[in-house]
Formats: C-alpha cells, structure tokens, sequence
C-alpha cells in the first residue's frame, strides 16, 4: 500500500478497494482490503469482499506475530458463553456484522474450538435465509424505482444491477460482492416483499369469488392453492366444477 493509506480511514479503505475492482485492478483492491484487517482483522465486510473476489483473506500481512503467539497460547480454550450470548443477541437485533466480528474474533482467539468455524458458516447461511424471507423469491425481479436513495459505493454498485429484467438470483450471481454480502445491500435498496398468502386465506378468498360469480378470479386463486396442496380434495372438487384441468 502506499504511504497515503496510513491517512485513509477503514471505510475510505473499503471505498477505494471497490474503485480499484471496479476497474480491474484486483491487486490494488487486495492490498486495500488487507490493509483494512490488517488492521481490524475481524472485519467482516473486507473478509466478504476478499472470500468474494477469490483472494485468501488470512494473508501474511493481516495477522501479526503477536496475535500468532496469542492465538497458540489459547489454543486449548473454548468460546465462552458470556461471549456466545453476546453473539446471540446481536443476531437477533439484525446486528449481523456485529455478530460475525465476534465470530471472527473468536476464531483467532480460541483456535481450537473447531464450532466456531461451523457458527460463522451457519450464521452466514441463516442471515441468507433471514434475508431472503424479507425480500422474497430468488424469482423476484425488482425495479429501479423501488431503490431506496444509497451513496455508498456498495449500493451504488448493486444499484446498476438491478434494471427490471435481472432477478434476484440473476444479480446475485453478477455481483462482485458475493452473493452474502449482496443480499444485505439488497435487503438496504429494496422494500420488503408483500407477505405471501396462507393456503387458508387464499381458500376463503376463492370461495368468496365463486359464491359472487367471479370465476375467472375463482379459478386463478384456486389453481394458487393447487399449487400450495397438490392433494386437497376441496381444492380439486372446485377447480373440476370451474373447468379447470
């Protein structure tokens, strides 16, 4: 890095490692990013964006020698619970990279203890579906004009990607960022999905439109239905009586 990066601060950092990759310049990226755990090395956001990018995020540059002999000397230590709670509770308040920061920490601090691994890669796999249930389907194609305003070059960068056409799995898969950290800008550009409708809720809505003559509007929600319980013999019985195959 050159010297001006001792004045950059961590977010300038992760700013200028966007532009450089936005350009093509993946080796000054890395140098930005590793500059940023070395650091903070449990810095979630420059992990994402180095584990995104293919790069190795554990580089001689990030870990010194004194967190090498710390981390040798709790080898035999186990997370402890004060610090699991702690995690526990920064999940539930939506404070991912809070929780995945300690995750991290824990990881250099207490070696041995192989669930920490295994908590980073659940944690990551549980934000995904937490996420996903805010936004909805993969299937979901958002447009422009739901974006909520977002400067930062994260969101400026998912932004140009959202165009109308591209689905949410289509603009996970074309993002730089990976598709972990897409999702939680996502989840900052986009308004949450219409909650989906419940079998019952939209049976009753069916019936209702059947009983006043609308059967077009019948027959659609009762294929809906079909296609939540394949089996439910009210479901087939109406849709025979409606003409539907």
């Amino acid at each position: 890095m050159p010297p001006a990066s001792d004045e950059l601060s961590i977010a300038d950092l992760l700013r200028l490692g966007l532009d450089h990759y936005g350009r093509g310049e993946e080796a000054r990226a890395f140098e930005c990013w590793r500059e940023v755990l070395r650091r903070d090395p449990d810095d979630p956001v420059a992990r994402d964006y180095l584990e995104a990018a293919g790069a190795d995020p554990v580089a001689d540059n990030v870990v010194d020698l004194n967190a090498r002999r710390s981390a040798r000397a709790a080898a035999a230590s186990t997370v402890p619970r004060e610090l699991e709670a702690k995690i526990v509770e920064a999940v539930q308040s939506k404070r991912y990279d809070d929780a995945l920061r300690m995750l991290y920490a824990a990881k250099r601090t207490y070696p041995a203890d192989l669930s920490v691994s295994r908590s980073i890669q659940h944690l990551k796999a549980k934000i995904t579906q937490l996420t996903l249930r805010e936004l909805g389907t993969l299937e979901r194609v958002p447009r422009p004009d739901e974006l909520r305003p977002g400067a930062d070059p994260e969101s400026t960068l998912v932004a140009g990607l959202v165009d109308g056409v591209a689905s949410l799995d289509d603009i996970l898969e074309a993002s730089p960022l990976g598709r972990h950290r897409t999702l939680l800008v996502l989840a900052r550009l986009l308004p949450p999905a219409a909650p989906e409708e419940s079998f019952d809720e939209l049976f009753e809505r069916a019936m209702q439109a059947y009983l006043r003559g609308d059967r077009a509007l019948a027959r659609e929600l009762f294929l809906r239905c079909r296609e939540l319980r394949p089996d439910d013999v009210r479901v087939r019985h109406n849709l025979a009586k409606l003409g539907a195959p």
